[in-house]
């Protein structure tokens, strides 16, 4: 599934995070593992050829210092180093290099909220054409898998990740699905005295009987289901809090990116506030045969 795996790299804490869980999931998939650093234009303006060198150099002593896995565990271990403006620059290496997985860290201690905006991170994930781990923890790998369930989607690419993650590492399967709950914002004030009021029992009742219907198709995954009513990003991030989730995986909304991310989407508001690591993947990326 994950034949060739790049992280991005800064040598910052946070993209070491991510190197750190890049060679874990390498040597667990066999991949071949691409690390990817862009200088600056202005950084390597006199000297683009010795920067080059120099930033390969430091990349090398960083993975004999974590002991990087040889081939007998991986296929490869690869450093790439380009010059121009980072977003830019690494999107290009992506659509270059066709990962089947992007890895960035982010500086949020609890998101990306004060980086998200104008950041690297942000632009990567939104544009990236390959699923993206964004790192937010040291802890890896994951012992527990959060799946949130769209009312349009039946969670079959989530499943078919967090199995084939389950089997490398030993990780729990859970399902949540969430009733969105109406809110006076969200109900024209002419409109409310026409509406039924919410009937939040009916509706747990009604998610309950979806979420059997899914797991009952994949009976080869021990999975755990939860029901819950409220807004669903809070409710997916308070899900993953209360059961210890080290990973969430959010299917993004467009094939070509998160053209919704920053419009409020469930999927942006679970990457800037989820408590653990969380990866995006385009709607098709995943499918049986």
């Amino acid at each position: 599934m994950f034949s060739k795996i790049m992280v991005l790299f800064d040598f910052s804490w946070p993209s070491r995070r991510a190197l750190t869980c890049a060679l874990s999931l390498g040597e667990a998939f066999r991949s071949e593992i691409v690390v990817a650093h862009a200088i600056g234009r202005e950084e390597a303006r006199d000297h683009p050829a010795e920067m080059g060198r120099f930033f390969r150099t430091q990349i090398e002593k960083e993975l004999q210092s974590r002991k990087a896995p040889g081939p007998e565990k991986t296929k490869a271990v690869r450093i790439e180093v380009r010059t121009g403006r980072p977003a830019e620059t690494l999107l290009e290496m992506i659509d270059q290099e066709k990962p089947d997985l992007v890895l960035a860290g982010t500086h949020g201690v609890t998101g990306l909220t004060h980086v998200f905006l104008g950041s690297v991170a942000e632009r990567i994930v939104r544009h990236s054409s390959a699923p993206v781990f964004v790192v937010r923890r040291s802890d890896f790998p994951p012992r527990a898998i959060l799946i949130p369930l769209d009312w349009e989607d039946d969670g079959e690419e989530s499943l078919l990740l967090a199995s084939e993650l389950r089997n490398a590492f030993n990780a729990s399967v859970e399902l949540v699905q969430v009733v969105e709950a109406p809110t006076p914002l969200s109900i024209p004030p002419e409109a409310a005295p026409f509406l039924p009021p919410f009937d939040k029992e009916a509706a747990l009742r009604e998610a309950r009987v979806r979420l059997r219907t899914i797991v009952s198709k994949h009976p080869e995954i021990p999975i755990i289901e939860h029901a819950a009513v409220g807004q669903p990003a809070d409710e997916i991030c308070r899900m993953a809090q209360q059961i210890g989730a080290d990973l969430i995986l959010m299917p993004t909304q467009g094939r070509k990116g998160l053209p919704r991310l920053l419009l409020g989407s469930v999927t942006e508001q679970v990457v800037r506030y989820a408590p653990c690591h969380v990866l995006t993947f385009h709607p098709g990326k995943f499918r049986r045969g």
